[in-house]
């Protein structure tokens, strides 16, 4: 980061905030912001935070709830043909405010969710609940990728706006669309001989091969419903098993350098790998399993979406010794998809770099507790990640010189090819009822959102109007934009499970809601926060320097103009939302619907950026824009 506030910024900064030719040119005050929740957009979301701040300086980075920080490889545009219009933004060496910086923290949704609305630092220092950038006594942000519930607002009422803290009217909306992917690392195991190592990669029909815009493979193991419902539900349990070569194209998963003997006696026994913690994709997950599982097995252990997997609360597994907010121990009341035993006490623990017997509470070099058709517990995604591209390391029962991986798990669309850095592959999933099969693609996930539109909206174009005749699925109530809860209902509840079981588009598709607050302790941190979300919307026409962002620079999804953001796998929400969004909270709207005001119901963040050198250098005292619900000197 660059300390330039004599800087000037030129023009506009969020589009549609008041401005003009005459407007003066400005650089926003010095700002951090911090956050915390969702693990699955780590690094879509350190990158945006990079590239509104240089992370030169190193200030930026991604920190874990183990204690762990780390670098985020920097974003960068690079149009086919740039222009003065759509130029190239390389974010480690430019940035669009030189006084901004955010710090996020990694730590599950339903952490973050925590926090936000506890209003007040949840970090206990035990074990899965470290901060690595020090004391926060309460945070700006936070992302879950499950909604937030009515007992979530009920306990901001209570923390996060009582007669103290003052954070206003609570805001939820989804910020991003996520793909859940279904990975797997293409090296399923590794055969020792007198020549060397010589790798053993599951073996695609060429047609069957995804690839990215380089040609580089990324995935592509066929997965049709009844396949992937099967080896989550444990009835299937092994990657020699027909229903996969079945699922593509009649040809066996077995690598050329494999025996084909060995294969069919052993094969690679399937190690299942899901979340430790309470986790907002575990949520996209079990809701789509719920949804379309019970046609396809005896029994679905997932009727019903929860931020665990199933597990038996008369279980004697406890998992609160790996991560003390885990929702898996004896006795626990956490909303579970269904009380039944799926997962066993094997852990990965990304730190040690081992599998972990919770039973026993012994490190093991092997497999550990694992059982055929369950889950082993790792704790984020950056654990699920590393526990699935694992070396292998499970001897083969026929042949001694060969070590097996076969570990497959659920993680967020950023951690797998060709998002920058990832390693693991993602299989395509069956669309709808239908024979295509989707790769989790920006496209085909804004495909599987199709034309749900955003609270009091009827239009694509995202305009206010009160004509909406959608209700909330719980209360009846007709849908609001004031109501944080209506803007995740119309997209699972309204109509029902719209985005659990999408008819096309990728099949396992959810959003990650950002969560925040409508009142800010000072103006520097409201400002920061209206410049991160408008960046992100691609609102922001202007960078420091003076030279344009493109729209497409953060959000672009075509291969010539792809932008910052889909480069993760992760996708903008599409544009009825993004201007439903910037209207509502980044603006004092003057759309208006029979009668009403949109930007009389007082939800907006930021009204407009300051326009003067003197509106930046007074203020302490000239808070001329802050929403009237809000009381100076309190808040986020």
């Amino acid at each position: 980061m660059k300390t330039s506030n004599a800087m000037l910024l030129a023009a506009t900064v969020l589009g549609g905030f008041t401005a003009g030719a005459a407007q003066a040119q400005i650089v926003l005050p010095a700002a951090e912001l911090r956050g915390v929740g969702a693990s699955s957009i780590t690094t879509v979301q350190v990158q945006v935070q990079n590239c509104v701040g240089n992370p030169g300086a190193g200030l930026n980075k991604a920190g874990t709830n183990s204690g762990a920080l780390s670098t985020v490889t920097p974003g960068f545009y690079n149009p086919t043909v740039p222009s003065a219009t759509n130029p190239v933004l390389d974010c480690a060496t430019q940035e669009v405010q030189p006084d901004f910086q955010a710090k996020y923290v990694a730590t599950g949704s339903g952490f973050g969710r925590q926090m936000w609305r506890l209003f007040s630092n949840q970090f206990t220092g035990a074990a899965g609940s470290i901060n690595p950038f020090g004391t926060w006594t309460n945070v700006q942000y936070a992302f879950s990728d499950s909604p937030a519930t009515q007992t979530d607002l009920n306990d901001y009422t209570a923390n996060a706006n009582n007669a103290t803290n003052k954070a206003g009217p609570a805001i939820q909306f989804p910020l991003y669309v996520l793909p859940v992917t279904l990975a797997y690392d293409p090296r399923y195991g590794v055969q020792t001989t007198g020549g060397g190592p010589v790798d053993l990669n599951f073996n695609l029909k060429a047609a069957y091969i995804a690839k990215d815009s380089a040609g580089n493979p990324v995935g592509g193991m066929r997965l049709s419903k009844s396949l992937y419902c099967k080896v989550f539900n444990g009835e299937v349990t092994n990657f020699n098993d027909p229903a996969f070569k079945a699922a593509n194209g009649a040809q066996d998963l077995r690598s050329l350098s494999d025996v084909a003997t060995r294969w069919t006696s052993e094969g690679v026994p399937i190690r299942l790998v899901g979340r430790v913690d309470n986790s907002g994709t575990t949520d996209i997950f079990t809701r789509h399993l719920a949804a379309v599982c019970g046609a396809y097995v005896a029994t679905n252990k997932f009727d019903q979406a929860a931020e665990a997997l199933p597990y038996w609360t008369g279980s004697t597994i406890n998992m609160t010794s790996f991560r003390s907010d885990s929702p898996y121990f004896p006795g626990s009341t956490k909303k579970f998809s269904n009380n039944t035993a799926t997962h066993n006490s094997a852990t990965y623990q990304s730190i040690s770099g081992a599998f972990f017997n919770r039973t026993t509470q012994a490190i093991v070099t092997t497999q550990g507790a694992e059982a055929p058709g369950k889950f082993m517990l790792a704790d984020g995604s950056s654990g699920v990640r590393d526990a699935i591209k694992f070396a292998p390391d499970k001897t083969s029962t026929v042949d001694a010189t060969i070590k097996l991986n076969g570990h497959f798990g659920y993680i967020g669309s950023d951690f797998v090819k060709p998002s920058p850095g990832a390693v693991l592959f993602s299989a395509a999933l069956q669309e709808g009822v239908g024979t295509a099969y989707r790769m989790p693609t920006p496209t085909f996930a804004t495909t599987a959102v199709g034309t749900i539109l955003p609270p009091q909206t009827t239009a694509t174009t995202g305009v206010f109007n009160t004509s909406d005749t959608r209700t909330n699925s719980v209360t009846g109530l007709p849908v609001s934009r004031a109501n944080p809860l209506d803007w995740t209902d119309v997209l699972y509840s309204n109509p029902a499970k719209t985005l659990a079981n999408p008819t096309t588009g990728y099949p396992i598709t959810g959003t990650t809601q950002f969560l925040t607050y409508t009142c800010f302790s000072s103006i520097p941190k409201r400002l920061a926060t209206a410049e991160m979300l408008g960046v992100t919307l691609a609102k922001v026409t202007k960078k420091s320097d003076g030279t344009a962002l493109s729209a497409n620079t953060f959000r672009g999804t075509a291969i010539a103009t792809l932008g910052i953001i889909p480069q993760t796998g992760i996708v903008g929400m599409p544009a009825a939302w993004t201007a439903a969004i910037n209207e509502t909270f980044l603006k004092k709207s003057v759309q208006a619907s029979n009668g009403t005001v949109l930007g009389s119901l007082n939800l907006w963040v930021q009204s407009a950026l300051p326009t003067t050198l003197a509106q930046i250098d007074g203020i302490g005292t000239n808070d001329v824009q802050s929403n009237p619900v809000c009381t100076a000197n309190t808040g986020a």
